[in-house]
């Protein structure tokens, strides 16, 4: 199990690591190419979180209507919805964290 938990973590934070610092010609320290790399997945991470939600919202959402039974309440609705923006939000922080980071970097 320990041998998986560092396999994901390799292929989570070391290898975008990897392809930003390659990406960067070399020129970027293998510190601020780590901290690119975990940017980008907690990118990633506000992407899928939003799709998956939003996907559970539109059955929920089927379900209120009756064209479908998956059995979902009403108040699923509301927590997939939060859910939504919620992964939007760690997006768009991401997002704007990427921006500031390449503005900075063309100064130079």
């Amino acid at each position: 199990m320990l041998l998986m938990s560092w396999s994901i973590l390799a292929l989570l934070v070391l290898g975008p690591t990897w392809l930003v610092w390659l990406r960067s010609g070399k020129k970027l320290s293998l510190q601020s190419c780590f901290v690119r790399a975990l940017v980008y997945d907690f990118t990633a991470f506000g992407v899928c979180f939003s799709l998956v939600a939003s996907l559970i919202f539109l059955c929920a959402l089927l379900d209120q209507f009756g064209i479908t039974k998956f059995g979902y309440s009403t108040t699923a609705l509301i927590a997939t919805g939060v859910g939504s923006v919620v992964g939007f939000g760690f997006f768009a922080i991401g997002k704007a964290a990427l921006n500031k980071d390449a503005k900075e970097r063309s100064k130079h």
